[in-house]
């Protein structure tokens, strides 16, 4: 099934159940517009830009590798942070920013904490991935895995949709727009309309075979759409 199974999905889930019982999240507004497709892809593409700025001052000179880093870690914490207080609108929840959506965005974020220092290891060794034969820096390279890091927010945002809509709410996996899709989503969306509780994972959150590049989204009953993958200018691969 799912390479990763529902791992990361649970622990996000759990996490937010844990949280909410400690941290006040705010007072409910249900009153506010959806977000569009086009709010997260403009979220991403910003982000996108501003990891392009960082990568080129790393393969520049101006920082170094555990200052990249740093820096990534800093947009993945922006990216997850936003995607959950995005989600929750989606779900109908237009409360302002809180700490609980900060808390769920450090949380999210540091699941993929060991990959980033792996990550930054290869770098620092001088992985032929990230180096061009006259050993100038890969930027291209370095980016194409490092956008995997900010696509994962997209998982984020579905499981707050999820978490944050009615206890009764159902969710279809829909197909995403390709001929030839992974093994894991057919079989996903054959289950039909499902409670969040048995969703074990969503699109976006790297736990299907085609990873962050899922193009599948979730539909709730009432025809409220999940976001599909933002398009970065600079590409993604599979590589982690």
């Amino acid at each position: 099934m799912c390479v990763q199974s529902s791992e990361w999905s649970r622990f996000i889930r759990e996490t937010h159940k844990a949280l909410a019982h400690i941290v006040k999240a705010g007072s409910l507004d249900t009153s506010g517009v959806l977000p569009t497709q086009a709010d997260y892809d403009a979220l991403i593409r910003g982000l996108g830009e501003d990891l392009k700025t960082l990568t080129s001052k790393y393969a520049a000179g101006q920082i170094s590798a555990n200052d990249w880093a740093v820096g990534l870690d800093q947009l993945m914490l922006d990216a997850h942070t936003k995607s959950w207080k995005m989600g929750r609108n989606l779900a109908g929840n237009f409360a302002d920013e809180t700490e609980l959506d900060t808390l769920m965005g450090i949380a999210a974020k540091d699941v993929d904490g060991d990959r980033l220092l792996d990550f930054l290891k290869q770098i620092e060794s001088g992985d032929a991935r990230y180096f061009l034969e006259d050993g100038t820096v890969n930027t291209q390279g370095i980016l194409n895995r490092a956008n995997m890091y900010l696509d994962r927010s997209r998982g984020t945002l579905n499981e707050a949709f999820i978490e944050k809509s009615d206890g009764g709410s159902l969710f279809t996996w829909t197909l995403g727009g390709v001929e030839e899709h992974c093994p894991d989503c057919p079989e996903i969306a054959a289950m039909g309309a499902l409670p969040k509780d048995e969703l074990i994972t969503t699109p976006g959150s790297c736990q299907t075979r085609c990873l962050t590049n899922c193009l599948c989204f979730l539909v709730r009953q009432d025809g409220v759409k999940g976001f599909e993958l933002a398009g970065l200018d600079n590409g993604s691969d599979q590589a982690a």
